[in-house]
């Protein structure tokens, strides 16, 4: 199977997944709500309680030594001019229809390519290791984890350096510094390709630190195991 063949077989694997059943097709069309209700989304219930809490504290303080001005506590969190701004307004039309409808248009198509981009990546660097002193001395300890987090972290730093430093990715990525004003919403105001490369970008520094995970004798990779070859 050719590396098209397979970027197409899991797209459409991931597309028609969301179709199997009417619960899955209630549960891919319901990202709007989920980003509320998912305590690990960016507008999740608990990051919102947390928000208002540590505003409350701020009005609470700026009452006190009278930079605040005599507003009630309702309009100093929901400024009026912020939250009905036309900006804001875009944002509010634009997530209700996005995260309706990503995980049945665009996300599976984005699954697949990263897919395919993770093989590519782990078979590029296939057969590399680590040395083996140096193995020893991280197996089982905290250093794997830590590594792990600073290796998705600089995954996310380099996808949105290129997306500021590529003019033709700019054009994309400046949907998402396109608000004149901010409300918890505005994190979601990205364009597709935003979501691609990120993604691209994530899967292949995943690739190539598959390829240099240790593996005990005779076991296979990710990626083999993913394309069913020994």
């Amino acid at each position: 199977m050719t590396a098209i063949d397979s970027f197409l077989e899991k797209s459409a694997g991931y597309v028609l997944a969301s179709f199997q059943s009417r619960d899955a097709f209630l549960a891919a069309i319901s990202g709007a709500v989920r980003a509320v209700t998912d305590v690990q989304s960016q507008t999740g219930w608990l990051f919102l309680l947390t928000s208002l809490f540590i505003g409350l504290i701020i009005y609470v303080v700026e009452r006190r030594t009278g930079s605040a001005g005599p507003v009630s506590i309702a309009k100093f969190l929901f400024p009026r001019e912020i939250y009905l701004h036309r900006s804001a307004i875009v944002d509010y039309k634009f997530v209700a229809i996005d995260l309706t409808i990503k995980l049945v248009v665009y996300t599976p198509l984005i699954t697949g390519f990263s897919m395919l981009v993770y093989r590519a990546a782990t078979a590029s660097f296939a057969g590399l290791s680590l040395p083996a002193p140096l193995v020893g001395m991280l197996s089982g300890t905290i250093a794997v984890p830590i590594l792990a987090v600073v290796a998705a972290d600089f995954g996310a730093f380099l996808a949105h350096y290129l997306m500021h430093r590529i003019p033709f990715l700019w054009y994309f990525h400046e949907v998402h510094h396109s608000a004149e004003v901010l409300t918890p919403v505005t994190v979601y105001r990205t364009h597709p390709v935003n979501s691609l490369v990120n993604a691209v970008v994530a899967a292949f520094i995943s690739g190539i630190g598959a390829a240099f995970t240790p593996r005990p004798p005779g076991a296979r990779s990710i990626c083999q195991r993913c394309s069913g070859s020994t």
